[in-house]
């Protein structure tokens, strides 16, 4: 923020969910009462983060060995993005997603 107090946008701050994607995302979250969060979509964007396999049922989004979510239930392609729910939020991530196996956690 700048001193009156406007976001200043960063070169990142640029690219953002579609206007779709985030429309199914707040519906999906009013009707399962869970918090959207969007904190891995520029992290799969640039490759930073990805969707780890232990097996195709055991799936978690990982940013780093310390850093990953809940397991992933159920995976919504929406225009150029996913949506995944966990059992208590939804993520954004961009449809670059990588996946990689993982050894379980």
């Amino acid at each position: 923020m700048n001193r009156d107090g406007a976001v200043e946008e960063s070169p990142q701050m640029t690219t953002l969910p579609s206007a779709s994607t985030l429309l199914h995302a707040t519906k999906l979250a009013m009707a399962e009462d869970k918090a959207i969060r969007l904190d891995y979509f520029l992290d799969t964007l640039t490759g930073k983060a990805f969707l780890g396999e232990d097996t195709p049922q055991e799936r978690v989004l990982v940013k780093s060995p310390e850093e990953y979510t809940e397991a992933i239930e159920k995976i919504y392609k929406t225009g150029d993005e996913y949506i995944l729910t966990t059992k208590d939020s939804l993520y954004i991530v961009s449809g670059k997603l990588l996946k990689r196996r993982i050894k379980g956690q």
